[in-house]
Formats: structure tokens, sequence, C-alpha cells
């Protein structure tokens, strides 16, 4: 057998067994929960552990950069295929093509692979609520107990934007190495959960954060390098919330409503009073919202609890009004298009992977708020509150 048939029939199989391989954990995952749970535990850890040790040698994004070199990957295939297309057409014959459109085929099928293992899978397990929750964000709970959880929340952030530090224009200010801090605050959630436990993945800023502002994203998870990114152009007092949210990712809890969770309770028992102020700001409007929705048939009922202070609403904002027309400016696509194509992504993205709620999972957070309060099942919260 010729060199080259050999090298075609090892690429034949290879690409049969890896499309097999990702095509039968995809059906497992949507089959059985348990296998889902068991990759989480189980296989997903050996690959973060490696991920994780590969890309702390780097300062910047390596996903950031994956990312760039497949839209220009994308571009190339789409101009070669059509250079292919008219070279068939007029009879031409020319060498290449077929070894770019095979290592293409490669990338693609790998990339399926590494995202079926790093991010697919884990939609479908119990994660952290069938961990350690009980299913707690689909429990019930009546007015009462949402009032005081709200009330809860409110008075912390009111009292927390009167002690943290600010600069010269107001504006909440962090003093030393706000990543470490993260994977501190991370690390000592692990003495609670123990799947937090073990090597992190130190957030590294998106050079993209301007474009990142135009999808009012905060972080981003990337499964192929298993990094945690975050914004830098938002506001600093959203970023440390953000970053346990994303580091909550590189330790398999995938669903947003978890994230968000688990970055809340890391910041709150966190010692640092800027990631207590991070970790309740960013929990209010998910609360507050819930809360106004069930006043809204009894006029005045609102009003008549503990107002969200002037301060702690200056602060709770995305970005700041001068960055917001720095990105504006600079935006090479419009926002509102950018902005509906993202959370088209996002609702489409989740729905395929077993969420048919979409972006609207991450308010379920909750849900989970109230059973850790009202059932005592979080003792970190305990001593936090």
């Amino acid at each position: 057998m010729r060199k080259k048939e050999r090298m075609h029939k090892i690429y034949v199989v290879t690409m049969v067994i890896l499309i097999t391989v990702t095509i039968l954990q995809n059906l497992l995952a949507w089959l059985s929960t348990d296998y889902a749970d068991w990759h989480r535990v189980h296989i997903f850890p050996f690959f973060q552990n490696i991920m994780t040790s590969f890309s702390n040698v780097f300062p910047f994004s390596l996903g950031e950069l994956l990312l760039c070199m497949a839209a220009v990957l994308a571009m190339a295939m789409m101009i070669a295929g059509i250079a292919y297309f008219i070279s068939r057409l007029n009879g031409i014959s020319v060498k290449g093509y077929e070894r770019f459109f095979k290592a293409a085929g490669f990338i693609i099928a790998g990339t399926a692979f590494v995202m079926t293992n790093n991010c697919f899978i884990l939609y479908h397990s119990t994660g952290l609520e069938g961990s350690y929750l009980n299913g707690a964000s689909e429990s019930e709970y009546d007015f009462e107990t949402l009032a005081e959880s709200r009330e809860f929340i409110v008075e912390r952030v009111n009292a927390l934007a009167k002690e943290i530090e600010r600069d010269e224009d107001g504006n909440p200010k962090f003093t030393g190495n706000m990543a470490e801090e993260a994977v501190k605050a991370m690390q000592n959630l692990g003495l609670q959960w123990n799947e937090l436990l073990g090597q992190y993945s130190v957030p590294k800023p998106l050079l993209a954060s301007e474009f990142m502002c135009q999808q009012s994203m905060r972080g981003y998870y990337f499964p192929f390098t298993m990094e945690a990114n975050y914004n830098t152009e938002m506001t600093e007092i959203n970023m440390p919330s953000t970053m346990c949210h994303e580091l909550a990712h590189t330790k398999g809890f995938i669903k947003e409503d978890e994230a968000n969770f688990i970055a809340y309770v890391a910041c709150i028992n966190s010692d640092n009073k800027f990631f207590q102020y991070s970790g309740y700001l960013s929990v209010l409007n998910y609360i507050n919202n819930d809360f106004k929705e069930a006043c809204s048939e009894c006029t005045g009922l609102y009003s008549s609890y503990t107002k969200i202070s002037k301060r702690v609403k200056q602060d709770n904002v995305f970005m700041l009004a001068k960055v917001e027309e720095k990105v504006e400016k600079n935006a090479i696509i419009p926002t509102k298009t950018v902005r509906a194509a993202a959370k088209s992504y996002v609702d489409i993205t989740l729905a395929a992977n077993g969420i048919p709620e979409g972006s609207v999972t991450y308010s379920k957070v909750v849900g989970l708020l109230i059973y850790s309060r009202e059932a005592e099942n979080v003792e970190m919260l305990a001593q936090a509150g």
C-alpha cells in the first residue's frame, strides 16, 4: 500500500472514531443523567487539570485567540470552497485542496469532541442542585419567604455600599490582585462543596471587551481551553462575581443559575468587602424583579419595604456612561444588532442542550437563594448572614 493511501485510511478511520464517539457521548448524556454526572465527576476534572496547567502559562486568553483563528479558518474555507468549485467547472486541477479540507474537517470534528466533553454533556448532569441542593431552583416559596430574602439582600447591599473603598469619582475601587482573590474565594467554597476544590484557571481579561459590552456579556467560559474570562470595560464592582461565575463553569457547573449562585456564595463569604458587595449586587436585580412582580397586584406594597439606596442604584450598572459612549463610538456593527444576535445565540445554544428557558435560566438563581436560606442547607450562608 502506498504511503498516500495508508495516510488516507488512517485519516478516515480517525475521523470515523472521533465522530462516532462524539455522537455516542451526546446521546448517552441526553438519555442518562447518571452518565452525565459520572462524566462531570470523573472525566471532566481530568481534562480540566491538563488544560488549566497549560493555559495558565499564558498571560492572555488562549480561547479568545482560538476564536479569532476559527473566524479566519471559516473565511478561508469559504474562499477555498468557491475557488475549488470554480476550478472544477473550468477543468483546472489545483493541488492542496484535499489536504486543506481534510485538515479543516479534522479541526471541526475535534472541536465538536472537545465541546461535547467540556460543555455539552454537563448540561445534562444534575449539577450543583443534584449534588448539594436537592433541586432547589424548582422549589415553591410563598410571598413572605420571597420578601424576607429580598430584605436580607437589600439590607446587605445598602450597608456594604457605605463601607467599600471608592475612587475620586465615587465609583467602587478594588485594591489588590482581584484574580487571585477570586480563586481564593472559590477554593474556600470548595471546603463546603468539594467539587470546587483543586486547581483553577487564572481569570483573564478579554481584549475584545468592547464587543462584549455590545453583547451585554460580563464574562465567558471557553470550553476548548477551559479558561475563565472577564470583560474589562464593565464596572469594576461586577468583576469579582463575574470571575467566580466563570470559574464555576471551569469546575463543571455549566448551568447559568448554578454558576450565579456559586459566585454569590463564594463572594459573600470572602474576607474582602468589595467581593461581598459584588456578590450581593450580582443577585439584587433577580430577586428584586421577582419581588416587584409579586407586589404588582397590591398598590403601595412594594414601596412599604426597605428601599434600595441611591448609592447602590448608582453602582448597580453594567458599564459607566463614558464607557458606553466609547463603545458606541468604536462599534463596527450596531449594538442593537450585536445584542439581538448574541441573545439568539445564547437561547439557541441553551435550548439545544436541553435548557428550553434559554437566557431566562439566569434568573432561576432566586429559587436557589430562597431555598438555601429557608432550609439552611448552606452553612456558609448562615455564617455570612
